[in-house]
């Protein structure tokens, strides 16, 4: 199968390249603001859509989500990078230009990852007490609130883990400077757990922590060593890394299997509640 990379000159696109490579799909076109070739489209729209079996868009958030709308509409699969929209009115205006059997894949990677699929094997039979998700870095100022660019990787982990969408949280700023560079603290508490989030771009370093606690185990996940899962203290090792097991997914989805249904279904549904959580906060 082909596809079209919207995006294409930074590292993270090298990335997604090579990892789609791995699956057996070529790269027929890309449009990109900054490359000069033959199979470059500065224009997206011009791109030979009868060529092409999917898209992937990995340019910055704004050019996304105009570029989603596009595909979409012409009823592309399309593989996008998070966040899938830089505030809450972009997206429900995203939302009225696709179709009902439209198929957009947002990439929250860490869900995919073997070891967060294993913990969720194990929260059947084991109760979750608390958990603990740092994920940040010490990055730039962007285009875009540090709320869309860094609260979708935990808080997709939190629904994805629990199943459930929560209002009831406490949000407090730290080391606020601007909406475009902050950390955030959220915590959450039912009858059943507590949750707390530490996320941002305003870090001393990168971090992507996980860490649950269930009446029978400590589980501890750290997403710089994706394909590593502490229980306990003990270290155990898994296969496949995260971006590799969520390409793989989205091929399923493409592919029209069995699970097609059940994994748009959940990636769609993780999507809204992320989205309208920053909504009713004001993030």
């Amino acid at each position: 199968m082909n596809y079209a990379l919207i995006g294409g000159n930074t590292n993270w696109s090298k990335i997604l390249i090579k990892n789609f490579y791995y699956h057996k799909y070529k790269l027929k076109y890309s449009s990109s603001r900054y490359i000069k070739k033959k199979n470059n489209f500065i224009n997206y729209k011009k791109i030979p859509l009868d060529e092409i079996d999917f898209v992937v868009l990995s340019s910055d958030t704004k050019r996304n989500i105009k570029a989603a709308k596009y595909f979409t509409h012409m009823q592309l699969p399309i593989f996008i990078e998070k966040p899938i929209s830089f505030s809450y009115r972009s997206f429900k205006n995203f939302k009225k230009y696709t179709k009902s059997n439209a198929i957009y894949f947002c990439d929250y990677l860490h869900i995919y990852s073997d070891p967060i699929k294993f913990i969720k094997k194990k929260l059947k039979k084991e109760n979750i007490k608390k958990i603990k998700l740092i994920f940040g870095k010490k990055g730039r100022e962007r285009n875009i609130n540090s709320s869309y660019e860094w609260l979708p990787h935990p808080l997709s982990i939190l629904f994805y883990l629990t199943n459930k969408n929560y209002s009831e949280a406490t949000i407090k700023y730290n080391n606020f400077q601007t909406k475009k560079k902050t950390n955030l603290e959220i915590f959450f508490k039912n009858k059943k757990f507590e949750a707390y989030i530490c996320s941002g771009n305003n870090f001393n370093s990168t971090k992507y922590i996980v860490n649950i606690k269930t009446e029978k185990n400590d589980y501890l996940y750290d997403g710089t060593y994706p394909t590593k899962l502490k229980i306990n203290r003990k270290s155990y090792f898994f296969k496949h890394k995260p971006l590799f097991n969520s390409i793989l997914v989205f091929s399923k989805i493409i592919k029209d299997s069995k699970d097609k249904k059940i994994l748009s279904k959940q990636n769609k549904k993780i999507t809204e509640y992320i989205m309208n959580f920053l909504h009713k906060k004001k993030l």
